[in-house]
């Protein structure tokens, strides 16, 4: 479940009085999600809205992501930007938290993938990648997920881990300090396109959000992330099709050069490896008491294995 903190109506229609908008008809609390508390707000306008409360971000990290969702969403991608309050200002404060309001794109997650939706994966974030690449984007963000995370995780999760495991992720960090010497293609990554993180409606994308992953990473990175989620962890035998249409798409936006085509399955491999380890942190914390909802890091440490037996 993805409500920790708990609001009433009153609650709610205080904070919306801050903006130009209707009163509030009625909310739900959202039970996706992990880090961050979800409400979905339907006004009497009969319009609807996303309301996301920050569990651990504070103001100061959430600013560079409220700038990264309004440039995209001024490049006419299909992300949704914070509302601006009466005072033109995005960020609210309720319960103590930080807190963002978004207006809520129609459509739905998917949870089994074709064909169709890895084509448009592909096409949304090379144009992503050009635009957060570009010598005109000067927006820095320090990846939070990145090697220097890879290394600070591995020592938290390490005792939970048996000697082989131990070893593969060790490789695998020693893999991304190599990757990071290959001069591949830099710039703002999402770092966590998975399928929860985008919506269709009558098959065309409607929406890219939660970009809390975002920073500076290699961008063949990224779409190794998003080629795991979209292609890799799928119970079909359309694999090879799947991962044609992601990267066919994405190189008639952005070609890939051919370092990034050589590094291709060792990216797959730090990918899976990240998110072993983010796994597997969430169950040691959770073991230690932590109010955290977890996912199986078992699902990531095999999909490292199929990397590493296709390499």
């Amino acid at each position: 479940m993805a409500v920790y903190t708990i609001l009433d109506h009153h609650e709610l229609q205080k904070l919306l009085s801050n903006f130009d908008l209707p009163e509030l008809k009625c909310f739900e609390g959202a039970s996706s999600g992990i880090e961050n508390t979800t409400y979905f707000l339907t006004l009497t306008s009969g319009t609807q809205y996303v309301l996301t409360i920050f569990e651990y971000f504070t103001s100061e990290q959430l600013f560079p992501y409220i700038s990264l969702t309004t440039i995209l969403n001024q490049h006419n991608l299909p992300v949704p930007c914070p509302c601006l309050d009466k005072c033109g200002i995005a960020l609210q404060y309720i319960a103590g938290k930080a807190a963002l309001l978004f207006p809520r794109a129609p459509g739905k997650h998917i949870g089994i993938t074709d064909i169709t939706s890895c084509e448009q994966i592909g096409s949304v974030l090379s144009r992503i990648h050009l635009v957060t690449s570009s010598q005109r984007f000067n927006l820095s963000i320090i990846n939070p997920c990145g090697l220097a995370w890879m290394k600070e995780t591995f020592l938290f999760v390490k005792s939970s881990l048996d000697s082989t495991d131990q070893m593969m992720l060790e490789k695998q960090i020693l893999l991304s300090e190599d990757l990071e010497h290959r001069q591949l293609p830099q710039g703002i990554i999402h770092g966590d396109l998975f399928r929860d993180n985008v919506l269709f409606d009558q098959q065309k994308i409607t929406a890219v959000i939660d970009f809390y992953n975002a920073g500076r990473d290699i961008l063949l990175l990224d779409l190794a992330i998003a080629a795991n989620d979209w292609c890799y962890t799928q119970t079909d035998q359309n694999l090879d099709n799947k991962i044609n249409a992601l990267l066919t798409k994405y190189n008639k936006n952005r070609t890939l050069n051919n370092v990034e085509e050589s590094s291709w399955n060792e990216c797959l491999q730090v990918a899976a490896a990240r998110f072993w380890l983010s796994r597997q942190k969430r169950v040691v914390l959770a073991q230690q008491g932590g109010g955290f909802a977890i996912k199986d890091p078992i699902e990531y440490k095999n999909l490292l294995l199929f990397h590493l037996r296709n390499g």
